[in-house]
Formats: structure tokens, sequence, C-alpha cells
């Protein structure tokens, strides 16, 4: 499988084409893989809250520590689903092109706003490239 976020990364192609190449290389067909993909990003970009997540958030801002919600997808403030939520958030950004998840530069800006460095924070996130590769690149 042709690994089409590193292409992207590298200006090789748009977003756009990005987001349709990886559905047609998995067999849909190219008329439909923008409507796919389309439908997969609403699917996948929904917050899916896990138990104790707000208890969390709440916990580590009474402690005084800073949080930030940092998004590939839509800016926080514009996902309906973290309506409630972006109160428990000192800052959110939207990591944007070329410099999404998981280059070091999208979590360098989101420490930046909020004054912190790598070994003073901690980074939390769902998916293993774009958080987990990302951030340990990034020196969390």
């Amino acid at each position: 499988m042709v690994a089409w976020w590193h292409r992207f990364e590298a200006g090789e192609i748009s977003m756009e084409e990005m987001r349709t190449r990886r559905w047609t290389e998995l067999g849909v067909p190219a008329d439909l893989a923008a409507e796919v993909d389309l439908a997969y990003r609403g699917l996948a970009t929904s917050a899916n809250l896990r138990r104790g997540v707000r208890r969390l958030l709440t916990g580590l801002r009474e402690r005084g520590l800073k949080t930030v919600v940092l998004t590939n997808g839509p800016a926080p403030a514009e996902r309906p689903e973290l309506a409630g939520m972006l109160r428990l958030f000192d800052a959110g950004l939207r990591a944007h092109s070329p410099r999404h998840k998981p280059h070091p530069e999208a979590f360098a800006e989101a420490l930046a706003l909020v004054g912190a460095r790598p070994a003073e924070a901690a980074m939390v996130g769902d998916t293993l490239v774009a958080d987990i590769e990302g951030g340990l690149a990034a020196g969390f």
C-alpha cells in the first residue's frame, strides 16, 4: 500500500488526492472515492468520549495543568461533539497543511499555545501514527 500521507507531507500530492487515492487503492471506484472519504471522515472525526474523560480533564485543570486539544479535523470550536468540553481546554488548535499530525511542528505549535515544552507535557491520543508516533517524534 502506498504511503499516501507521506506523499502528502512531502508536498507531492494535495490533501484531496491523498484522500481519494487511498480509497481507489482499496478498490473503491474513482467516481465514488470522494463520497466514500467524506462519509468515512464524518465517522472518523466524531468524538467518542470514554468514561472518565471529563473527570480527568477537570482534575488536570484543578491541579493547574494546561490542556490543549490538537486535531487534524475541523477546528475544535466547529465540532459539535466537543461543544460541552471546550471549557476544559486552555486552547484548541486545528493542525494546518502541510504540518498536520504526525508532523512534530503541529505538536510544537500546540505546546506554544500554553508555553510548554515536551518535557513538561503529556500527550494523549487515539491513533497510532498521527497521535502516538507523532507525539514521540515531537519529544513527548
